[in-house]
């Protein structure tokens, strides 16, 4: 198979796919960016020098594969990635699922791209992809939870997506995501992709979104998955205050006496709703609630 070196527009990909024999999986989020000035932009936007180890998840058809080490789950479009990207000798493409599972990255590349920044002393890692949508809000809170010191995301998700990772307390976007990611990193919508700039088109618009890991907030939950565990629980009941969310959260075991108790403590009011907590309370509450709680069950061993 000989692709071109530039394919520059829908018309050009779609007749790949189709001397390539390939179909696009819907069921895999594979929708391409095929606007060039975007994937630059989108470069550019990462802030990447020399010395940067870039992951870019979902290679595709390797559009954006450019020095970089790159994930692709589709063997067949890891074939076409492969190919097109043949003679660069600045991409890393591999044939794997960047997740385990739900809550852990695959362990041969993480262990993969441990042992390159080992050898590149200084060197930060940037996540800078055109995000499958089917495994976004998964792989951006793993990705910041997980051991790999990542400094930087440059992502386009789902329109949706991106307004949930940005959210203020108090609006309807915010959320369990939300807290999660900002306990972690400054969130930013960049910009707005309408979405005719994507083969196959999707159904909605998308966003370009900037989260940068800040190093102090790291460390602030006592235990990560109880962590995220509460925050889940507060906003499985979002209409209803933090106490009666929590307290009858079959799944976290809390008495609402001990939540208010918690609350109390750290200067909140009872009668507050966890839609309106901020991530900071949220934070504390949880490591709060670890004090006189037994150890909570982790997650990967809840039913």
């Amino acid at each position: 198979m000989t692709l071109p070196r530039d394919l520059r527009n829908k018309s050009d990909l779609k007749a790949a796919f189709k001397e390539s024999q390939l179909w696009t999986r819907k069921e895999l989020g594979q929708n391409f960016l095929i606007d060039h000035n975007l994937l630059r932009w989108l470069v550019d936007a990462g802030d990447v020098d020399g010395n940067d180890l870039v992951l870019d998840v979902g290679a595709g058809t390797g559009l954006l594969t450019r020095q970089v080490w790159a994930v692709e789950v589709d063997r067949r479009l890891f074939d076409f990635c492969s190919t097109y990207t043949s003679g660069l000798t600045n991409v890393r493409l591999l044939h794997q699922d960047v997740l385990r599972d739900k809550f852990h990255i695959d362990p041969a590349l993480q262990s993969a791209l441990q042992s390159e920044l080992a050898a590149r002393p200084g060197a930060c890692l940037k996540v800078i992809s055109n995000l499958p949508y089917s495994i976004s809000t998964l792989v951006i809170p793993t990705l910041l939870e997980g051991p790999l010191p990542v400094r930087l995301m440059v992502l386009t998700v789902q329109k949706e997506v991106g307004e949930r990772l940005a959210a203020s307390p108090g609006t309807k976007a915010y959320g369990s995501l939300s807290v999660v990611v900002q306990a972690r990193a400054n969130v930013r919508i960049l910009r707005i992709l309408h979405h005719t700039v994507f083969w196959p088109q999707p159904s909605v618009d998308s966003a370009i979104v900037r989260i940068e890991a800040v190093p102090e907030r790291i460390g602030r939950a006592v235990d990560p998955a109880w962590f995220g565990e509460v925050a889940r629980g507060l906003f499985s009941a979002r209409r209803k205050t933090a106490v009666n969310a929590l307290g009858r959260n079959s799944k976290l075991r809390l008495q609402a006496e001990r939540v208010a108790e918690a609350l109390g403590r750290l200067g909140v009011d009872v009668r507050e709703r966890g839609e309106r907590l901020t991530v900071e309370q949220i934070l504390d509450l949880s490591n709060e609630l670890l004090k006189r709680d037994r150890a909570p069950v982790k997650v990967e061993d809840t039913p």
